[in-house]
């Protein structure tokens, strides 16, 4: 008799992508700063508050030369 296979891995990507859109339709914005090192891009973490986005921009400008903030 065969069973349906049911892994934590599945159920915690569903609940996480539920999560996302749920913020998304809530009209959350969020930020995430971008800068360029050794010619390649990186990016930091969400924020969910402009003003934090922004002090890490400042950090990370200081550090690498140019960032920005970016607003999904």
């Amino acid at each position: 008799m065969a069973t349906a296979k049911f892994t934590t891995t599945t159920t915690r990507n569903d609940a996480r992508r539920d999560g996302k859109n749920t913020a998304r339709s809530a009209g959350i914005e969020r930020f995430r700063v971008l800068w360029l090192r050794d010619g390649k891009e990186c990016r930091g973490p969400w924020f969910y508050s402009r003003e934090r986005a922004h002090q890490a921009r400042e950090a990370m400008a200081d550090k690498y030369g140019r960032a920005i903030v970016f607003a999904d």
